[in-house]
């Protein structure tokens, strides 16, 4: 839409528009293909039926002859041709798979690969996402429904801006002290941080962090939105400036949990990334949600996992997108304490009234 608007004399030249991974493909197989779930994020693609959506081009007046065929994320799109076996050192008639997106990639290596299996991402940004039969709806649009790399399922999602970026801002503007002293005894600082957090009460001494350092997606929507704490006094610690941050970020993912589990039961959520590896987190997360976390042995690799799988599936190696289960191995369990759940309820509902109470506020800022 851009291009067409801003640069027509471009738009009327162009052949065809390709997400970044289809232009490989297209480099490498001849042939114009994207995928259901990059097809779902260009905006008019008809996730139910999985095609462009007639009325979507129609309204936007994009051609629809620049677009490429949507097909399963497991699809071949062919061989690799001589020219492409020249220029990679891949071998001619490779078959190439379309792949998917990320984060639907991620769905598979999480082990979601059937209705109701959820995760939690925690890297910098962070999302949870679940497996549906059908596309799940918010009346609020608080939440996005991308078709799954199994073929027939779907994967709604929320995706929060800054997870584990706000925890590792907590680090490099206040926990000083706490690098300098990991620098010089060779641990890592978030271990630090984690024992000044341990000291703090559930609801971090009545201190709230509003985690929306780089505005907010889901479930906010709201580029205006700005981080901040609220409830410092005098007796407020280091723990609870600490701990408020992580039970900010907690929080606002439990927002996106609750709009997920109005259409399906969530007792068990597998945790990924870089924010997993702590037990402190982890067990808030299970108090904040309310939910078994199943922790992976392996938490940095399950896009590429997935990727792997959905190739395999599209190359005729696996049956199906079962053949994950048997790269899956669960190290870690933690169980939601039922007096902290308790103890969560009203912090929960007072994060939400705040933000709410600033909304218009940091419009102004």
């Amino acid at each position: 839409m851009w291009i067409k608007e801003n640069e027509p004399e471009i738009y009327e030249q162009t052949y065809k528009m390709l997400n970044a991974k289809d232009y490989i493909v297209f480099r490498l197989t001849g042939s114009f293909y994207t995928d259901y779930s990059d097809a779902c994020g260009c905006g008019f693609f008809d996730i139910k039926h999985l095609a462009w959506s007639e009325e979507l081009l129609r309204h936007t007046g994009i051609t629809p002859e620049k677009l490429p065929e949507p097909k399963p994320s497991a699809f071949c799109a062919g061989g690799v041709t001589k020219e492409a076996a020249v220029l990679t050192g891949l071998k001619e008639n490779t078959p190439v798979i379309i792949g998917a997106g990320d984060g639907v990639a991620t769905n598979v290596g999480a082990g979601s690969v059937e209705p109701g299996q959820t995760f939690c991402c925690l890297g910098t940004s962070a999302w949870i996402t679940t497996t549906t039969a059908q596309p799940l709806y918010d009346p609020q649009m608080r939440t996005v429904t991308w078709p799954h790399m199994v073929p027939g399922l779907y994967a709604p999602n929320g995706t929060m801006q800054y997870a584990g970026g706000a925890y590792n801002w907590l680090k490099k503007t206040v926990c000083n002290m706490e690098c300098r002293d990991a620098s010089a005894n060779g641990s890592s600082p978030y271990d630090l941080i984690n024992r000044e957090i341990e000291k703090s009460p559930i609801g971090a001494g009545n201190l709230l962090f509003l985690p929306y350092l780089l505005g907010e997606r889901s479930p906010r929507w709201d580029p205006f939105a700005k981080g901040c704490w609220i409830g410092l006094r005098p007796e407020t610690t280091r723990g609870d400036i600490c701990r408020s941050v992580l039970e900010g970020v907690t929080m606002n993912l439990a927002l996106i949990l609750d709009i997920l589990r109005s259409s399906l039961p969530v007792e068990s959520i597998t945790v990924l990334g870089g924010g997993a590896r702590g037990n402190v987190w982890r067990q808030m997360l299970a108090d904040v949600f309310d939910a078994r976390i199943r922790v992976p042995v392996l938490l940095d690799e399950a896009g590429s996992m997935g990727a792997a799988v959905n190739a395999g599936v599209g190359a005729g190696i696996f049956k199906d997108f079962h053949a994950i289960d048997r790269f899956i191995s669960v190290r870690a369990v933690h169980e939601p304490n039922p007096d902290a759940v308790a103890a969560y309820r009203p912090v929960r509902a007072l994060f939400d009234e705040c933000y709410f109470a600033l909304k218009d506020v940091f419009k102004k800022m």
